[in-house]
């Protein structure tokens, strides 16, 4: 009785019980069939194709061989390695500037180191003026740090510890040693910053002219 009522379900064209603007239906054989090999092999719609891991080797080799392309392990062995020179043979083949060691001249009594101060920085200014290095304004606003340093030397405004140091800035612009005298003056700005701002401007503004070739 289901298997009627099922055929039933299925209207064939030309079925008077539908309507006459009603589609027609069809029924076709390959519904059956596809059903037939589902219910007898329920798994044979998901099996996967076995891959030839050997034909495909075989196709990237030959498809090198034809482009001419290397694989990377083979580029990167091709690649030559330098041996780069350790540091210290490098910096011992360039040659360079030998540093100057300015030493404090050996006066004990303070006084006396003051006024030797004194001397070098005044010579050391009137030899840049003779040279054309430093224009009148210049000179005259150097000339007024120079009697602030003796003041700040004379009222121990300048420490025990900066002396030594204030001396051999003197004595780098005695020699015309400016890169030394650069260094100093950076060493002193750094350690006594508050005890030779003010007169550090002047002696700072010869060391650049002096610099100036």
């Amino acid at each position: 009785m289901e298997d009627r009522g099922n055929q039933n379900n299925h209207v064939l064209p030309g079925n008077h019980a539908r309507g006459w603007n009603d589609p027609p239906q069809f029924m076709y054989d390959a519904q059956k069939q596809a059903g037939s090999i589902t219910a007898s092999n329920p798994l044979a719609t998901n099996k996967r194709v076995g891959h030839d891991l050997s034909s495909t080797n075989a196709q990237n080799t030959s498809t090198v061989t034809h482009t001419g392309v290397a694989p990377p392990s083979a580029v990167l062995a091709s690649v030559p390695i330098l041996n780069m020179p350790a540091k210290s043979e490098t910096a011992a083949s360039t040659p360079g500037k030998a540093e100057v060691e300015i030493v404090a001249p050996e006066i004990a009594d303070d006084g006396e180191l003051c006024q030797y101060c004194i001397r070098c920085f005044t010579s050391s200014l009137q030899s840049l003026q003779d040279r054309d290095k430093l224009e009148m304004k210049l000179a005259n606003d150097i000339t007024k740090r120079i009697k602030i340093f003796q003041q700040s030397w004379t009222s121990g405004k300048i420490s025990a510890k900066a002396k030594p140091n204030c001396a051999r800035l003197c004595r780098a612009l005695e020699l015309e040693e400016y890169a030394a005298a650069h260094d100093i003056h950076l060493q002193l700005m750094t350690d006594h910053v508050s005890e030779v701002s003010q007169w550090m401007v002047g002696i700072k503004k010869m060391i650049q002219a002096g610099n100036s070739s």
